[in-house]
């Protein structure tokens, strides 16, 4: 794509893209390769962005055309640093091949780029730090030019970084990143309230000016901020099913989606199970105007090929569809059928873990095993709450196939955030978990018998344990606000100033106890997986 300098900012001239989440927006046009998520306004004058933000994002006259430019941009990564509370947002660029650009008269299908602007918050200007890049044959480099535009109007403030050395012999491969903190630690918070609701990102691609014109236009895939809500949405029994578009995520970080929000990626357990995900995964608002096909991942545990992620052994297996291989992950691929009764045409498909050609997932809930979900970005944790019991080892268990392990409570603050919602009746429990006194009983996730350190590998700082030792399973005992006169007077009695001052910490006798358990996940809780969550805040 072009951009023709004719009046305006400082700083140059550019044209406007959106990286969206999660649909994507593609166009295909005279042999011109597919666009993800690239919105521009098609050969005019004023760079008024696409239909997807409204905005006039970067704010400047010039003259855009589609497919003139080799480049292409995704979000390879993000990553929360809970030492820091903050965010690890990295890019990645490709250059495409010379026959898939359109020169139209212009360079643009010959340069690189050297600077990267981005809608941002005007309130988050001090909140992007340790700026680097590297091309696909240097080291890292620091970047400390990073500069803020808004002509005294939030609506039009944006970023840049410049000094970028991008061109296209050491562009493939070639990423950009920065950390985001307080005010704005997450990518989310980090984007301009007027694309923020849209979950659009927009960035634009520049070179250095020549004939008084600069150009270079990315032709992104869709970059990995959270799914909030599934696209697609089906319950059968005690499960509900969600399906997620987001292209270009990775199989391990759908599989810590649905973690946080209760799920598992998707178990296939017989024939029945595989009609009904092949129905939902042709509904019409899957697809696009220009997709024809997508695919998304499913659980199968790609380091024991006989096992879901959520612990089921694969007993069945579509008839006609390749192996399932070690080391591979699965994903099914479907054709729409344009609203039409047709046969269905889902394929299971080994496919590379990390690969970025995935449009979306499907998360499986277990709504009779998990009822309240936590959510605390100050933490960077998710706290997901089960309403049964179970023993220790099964608690540890799932905890993991989730993606986290049983809690670690490594301040008292935590501790209290953690267990109020569950003494305060918040968190739906089933009438077997309580005692004869109205309390209901928690497992400690320690990682030794001593209790000196919790699963997480952290130090124990704080006990209420009067003894330790063998066996080495350990529970709280906490009063739970209900409706009956026993756990009224249970927390009453207890004087209940805090859940560190009401509840007990025990040593049992024998593991072999059944009893509720509190999952830790890493990351900030997007949305549910499908179910209907009581969910804090």
């Amino acid at each position: 794509m072009d951009s023709r300098k004719e009046s305006g900012r400082t700083g140059g001239s550019g044209h406007a893209t959106q990286l969206r989440v999660p649909r994507s927006y593609l166009a295909h046009q005279r042999g011109w390769t597919r666009l993800l998520s690239l919105l521009a306004a098609f050969a005019f004058t004023g760079c008024l962005a696409g239909p997807l933000a409204g905005t006039n994002f970067p704010f400047e006259p010039c003259i855009k055309t589609v497919g003139m430019s080799r480049l292409t941009v995704s979000l390879k990564n993000t990553s929360w640093i809970s030492r820091t509370g903050g965010t690890r947002v990295c890019f990645v660029f490709s250059a495409l091949p010379a026959a898939d650009c359109y020169p139209g008269g212009y360079r643009c299908c010959n340069t690189g780029f050297n600077k990267f602007k981005f809608y941002a918050d005007p309130a988050c200007r001090r909140a992007i730090t340790d700026i680097a890049y590297q091309t696909n044959v240097g080291r890292v480099i620091s970047v400390s030019s990073v500069y803020f535009e808004d002509d005294g109007d939030a609506d039009t403030f944006i970023g840049k970084i410049t000094t970028l050395p991008f061109t296209l012999s050491n562009i493939d491969g070639g990423v950009l990143c920065w950390t985001l903190v307080e005010p704005c630690p997450t990518l989310a918070q980090f984007t301009h309230p007027a694309t923020r609701d849209l979950n659009l990102f927009e960035i634009a691609l520049y070179d250095k000016k020549v004939d008084n014109y600069e150009s270079a236009a990315p032709h992104p895939s869709e970059p990995q901020v959270p799914a909030t809500k599934p696209v697609v949405r089906f319950t059968r029994e005690a499960r509900v099913y969600g399906i997620f578009l987001l292209p270009g995520i990775s199989f391990d970080d759908a599989r810590a989606r649905c973690g946080r929000g209760g799920g598992f990626l998707v178990s296939v357990m017989n024939t029945a199970d595989w009609v009904d995900v092949q129905t939902a995964l042709t509904e019409p608002s899957l697809y696009g105007e220009f997709r024809d096909r997508m695919n998304a991942w499913i659980g199968v545990d790609p380091t024991d090929t006989s096992s879901w992620l959520d612990g089921g052994a694969i007993r069945f297996w579509p008839n006609n569809q390749p192996p399932r291989v070690s080391g591979l992950c699965i994903t099914a691929a479907c054709n729409s059928t344009n609203g039409q009764r047709q046969p269905r045409a889902c394929s299971l498909e080994p496919t590379p873990c990390t690969s970025r050609t995935v449009q979306g997932f499907i998360c499986k809930t277990y709504t009779a095993v998990m009822s309240y979900i936590q959510a605390a970005p100050s933490y960077g944790k998710t706290y997901v709450y089960s309403m049964y019991d179970m023993y220790s080892s099964a608690a540890n268990t799932y905890c993991r196939r989730l993606g986290g392990r049983m809690v670690s409570y490594n301040t008292p603050d935590e501790f209290n955030m953690v267990l109020e919602p569950l003494i305060n009746g918040a968190v739906r429990v089933q009438k077997s978990a309580f005692d004869s006194n109205g309390r209901v009983t928690v497992w400690l996730g320690f990682a030794d018998p001593a209790a000196s350190r919790w699963v997480d590998g952290t130090p124990v700082t704080f006990s209420k344990l009067n003894t330790t030792g063998a066996p080495g399973c350990y529970i709280i005992r906490c009063p739970y606000s209900q409706t009956s006169t026993a756990g009224a007077a249970a927390a009453a009695a207890a004087g209940v100033v805090s859940p560190l001052d009401a509840c007990t910490w025990e040593l049992l006798p024998s593991c072999m106890r059944l009893n509720l358990f509190i999952c830790e996940l890493p990351g900030v809780f997007e949305g549910s997986s499908g179910a209907t969550f009581t969910v804090s805040p």
